[in-house]
Parts: C-alpha cells; sequence; structure tokens
C-alpha cells in the first residue's frame, strides 16, 4: 500500500511538473523580443542634396534607405587627396535624428580613414556632423534638404 502511495504521488509530481513546463513555455514562446516599431527611419529615407559645407561638398548628394524599421544605410563618396572612394555607413534612426557609428576604409590610393556622422533633423533640413580621422582629419558639417 506504502509502494502505491508513492507510486500515486510520483506521478502527480510527474503530471504537475509537466502542466508547469508547459505553461513556461507557453508564457516565454509568447514574448517577443521587442524591436521598435516607431520607424523612425522613414523621415530619413531618400537622397539628399547638400545645400551648405565646411567641406566644400555643396551640390553633392548622398543616399539613405532602410531595413523598415530604424536600422539605415547611407552611400557616400570619400574624396581625400583625389581618391575617390565610394562607402556605405550602416546606422540607426531615432525620433528626430540618427547615428553612424565609425567605420574604417581604405580609398583607391590606399590612404586610411575612419567615418563617423551624426545627424539632426528640423522640418525639412537635414543637418550632419560628418567627422573623418586617418589619413584625413577633418569635420564637415552640412545641411542638406531632399
Amino acid at each position: 500500500m506504502k509502494q502505491n502511495l508513492h507510486a500515486v504521488l510520483n506521478n502527480k509530481f510527474l503530471v504537475a511538473a509537466v502542466v508547469v513546463c508547459i505553461s513556461i513555455f507557453g508564457i516565454v514562446s509568447s514574448c517577443k523580443t521587442s524591436r521598435s516599431n516607431s520607424n523612425y527611419a522613414n523621415q530619413f529615407l531618400g537622397t539628399w542634396t547638400i545645400r551648405t559645407s565646411t567641406c566644400n561638398t555643396i551640390g553633392s548628394s548622398f543616399t539613405i534607405t532602410s531595413d523598415g524599421i530604424d536600422q539605415l544605410y547611407q552611400s557616400r563618396v570619400l574624396a581625400g587627396a583625389g581618391c575617390l572612394k565610394s562607402f556605405n555607413l550602416s546606422g540607426s534612426a531615432t525620433a528626430n535624428g540618427f547615428v553612424f557609428p565609425t567605420n574604417s576604409f581604405v580609398d583607391i590610393c590606399g590612404y586610411s580613414y575612419t567615418v563617423s556622422e551624426v545627424g539632426t533633423l528640423s522640418g525639412n533640413t537635414l543637418t550632419v556632423t560628418v567627422v573623418y580621422s586617418g589619413d584625413l582629419n577633418t569635420t564637415c558639417t552640412e545641411t542638406a534638404t531632399k
């Protein structure tokens, strides 16, 4: 009798453990990794024409694309010492700005650069600060519109 009681209790404990595990699995699987659905990136998408620049890039343009959420991608041309190099940056959007962290590049003449960028949108004007370091050391402030 004592042995049957232990078997019944063990079975009840096993059933309870399975129920708890299934409940926990259900709770955990219903939790989703939260990724912002704010879609801040939309306001930056497109081709921007530089209107003013401290680095003589007036009239030049750059293009910003997105992954559809808050990740941004930008194509630019690095023109240090006449050695043109196209490069792409990857960054993130916020409510009224973006950040492209430091990336490293080598131009077609073999010069090395790091590039980082911060942008702020006010109305339809984007103000961008681009920092170049390495074989080219300068900071450019640009205003651009679509």
